[in-house]
């Protein structure tokens, strides 16, 4: 059993509804928000744009995401790889699988109001090693010139997160939806603790990530939260939900149970 402070226990819901894979990917997130939203700005992607993809076909809105690391090269080491597995006789039916994963690549990025934009995400005014300041973005500039309202976010950048997290603060009146993946947050709960109480949206959902380090204490180190204004949120009608919710959550690690949560 994962044990998580209890200032983590959403004390509304919304009406929920969970779009992207099936497992790793996949967020539960606030319908109504999500109907509401004119754009959803998304941060991290990697090789599973599932969420984005549904997203799209729940609503017809302008998407962006940012990722830095999925280039040309990403794409030829990775279609290098999955012909050495084949050779090899490795996972035949899931490496030829990924192998068309670029084509479908192609496909969604070239739908209208549908863009990829490589840059890493972290403070303009902070100095990344390795990134070149032209490279990166940040939230502060993306709204810069006021262009997107009405905007879902989704966030899994390992660990970036928290250095924006003042930034989501200062755009929240903008945001009607949040899916924000936190990583080490076994070290970082008060960190974590403080955006929440800064932050006008309601926590409404939680789901721990089964890839997660545990540490002594049962506390899992990487948790995904959901939020919502506070016009979409409600009162419970199951006073005390338990954690994950039947039939709404699914492990991200498909091949291991999610442990139940209990809050301390």
């Amino acid at each position: 059993m994962y044990r998580i402070p209890k200032f983590l226990k959403p004390k509304v819901t919304s009406d929920l509804i969970r779009i992207g894979s099936s497992n790793d990917g996949g967020y539960v997130i606030p319908k109504n928000a999500a109907v509401d939203t004119d754009i959803l700005i998304s941060f991290g992607l990697f090789d599973d744009w599932k969420f984005e993809e549904d997203f799209k076909k729940f609503k017809n809105c302008k998407i962006i995401c940012y990722d830095h690391s999925v280039t040309t090269k990403f794409w030829i080491i990775r279609f290098i790889k999955n012909c050495y597995s084949i050779l090899l006789m490795n996972n035949i039916a899931d490496n030829i699988k990924k192998f068309f994963t670029y084509f479908e690549y192609l496909i969604f990025f070239n739908k209208k109001d549908v863009l990829h934009l490589k840059k890493f995400i972290a403070p303009k005014n902070e100095f990344t090693f390795g990134i070149n300041n032209k490279n990166k973005t940040d939230l502060n500039e993306i709204l810069s010139k006021n262009l997107y309202e009405n905007i879902f976010l989704k966030i899994d950048i390992e660990g970036s997160e928290y250095r924006i997290l003042d930034q989501i603060i200062l755009h929240q009146n903008k945001i009607k939806g949040a899916v924000i993946e936190f990583h080490s947050c076994d070290l970082l709960f008060d960190r974590i603790e403080k955006f929440i109480s800064n932050f006008d949206l309601d926590l409404i959902h939680i789901h721990v990530n089964n890839y997660s380090n545990i540490n002594q204490s049962s506390n899992p180190d990487v948790i995904e939260l959901t939020f919502c204004q506070k016009k979409y949120s409600k009162k419970s009608k199951v006073e005390n939900l338990n954690y994950p919710i039947k039939d709404l959550d699914s492990p991200n690690n498909k091949n291991e149970e999610d442990p139940q949560v209990s809050f301390y």
